[in-house]
């Protein structure tokens, strides 16, 4: 007799993402794919480091921030901006595209 996992199923059939994603730790890049929504903290099959993230990210409008580090990911706080990789502040040259 086989046993389903009923949960596993669904997921299989959820809708996901696919395209190349980048390391901000090492810079290796990889083709990936993942659940709609998750997008960055991946694990780089390289360093293992959970530092991975798409290159291309899916984008409301063209504009687009990216830190020196190679990053798109910032994080908000009451004094500004900053990079969860690096942890330096946002600074307006981090703006491409749009």
């Amino acid at each position: 007799m086989e046993i389903i996992d009923f949960a596993a199923r669904k997921a299989e059939r959820e809708p996901h993402w696919s395209g190349e994603c980048i390391c901000a730790g090492c810079r290796h890049v990889w083709a990936g794919v993942g659940p709609i929504g998750k997008i960055d903290g991946l694990e780089c099959p390289a360093c293992g480091a959970s530092k991975g993230h798409t290159r291309h990210p899916m984008l409301r409008d063209k504009a687009l921030l990216q830190c020196s580090c190679g990053s798109t990911t910032f994080m908000i706080a009451p004094e500004g901006a900053y990079c969860t990789n690096c942890a330096d502040w946002f600074d307006s040259s981090y703006v491409t595209g749009g």
